[in-house]
């Protein structure tokens, strides 16, 4: 019975989808897709979540985590416990006090991850 218990989770790993390219966020009483490629980065608010584009910012009932496994580890980084970055944005790393780094994404925003995400940083922006 294990056995065959086993079988059927791993079939329904097997047959998750893929991470969508596009997340529905409500705007009013519409709902507007936003393509991953488009988010530069995602701030924890509560029991919200602050999607920043370039020149707009969304909120979406979500947690950070919640929200960061609907969009996948392949593009976003968590590098606070309640910021996380589109990798394809950053543009510089520089090293502040007590291993804190300050990010300077594309559009100019600075942002400081914590020393606690500084290993996971430097693993994925040297990929």
């Amino acid at each position: 019975r294990f056995a065959r218990s086993l079988d059927r989770v791993r079939q329904r790993l097997a047959g998750r989808p893929q991470t969508p390219e596009r997340i529905s966020v409500p705007v009013g009483d519409q709902m507007r897709l936003l393509d991953r490629a488009a988010i530069t980065w995602i701030a924890a608010d509560n029991n919200y979540v602050r999607i920043h584009t370039h020149g707009h910012e969304y909120f979406l009932r979500s947690t950070l985590q919640a929200l960061l496994a609907r969009l996948g580890e392949d593009r976003f980084l968590r590098i606070h416990k309640s910021r996380a970055v589109n990798i394809a944005e950053i543009e510089m790393l520089r090293p502040l006090l007590r291993g804190d780094i300050e990010i300077a994404l594309k559009d100019g925003t600075r942002l400081r991850a914590s020393r606690r995400f500084r290993k996971a940083l430097f693993a994925k922006t040297r990929q």
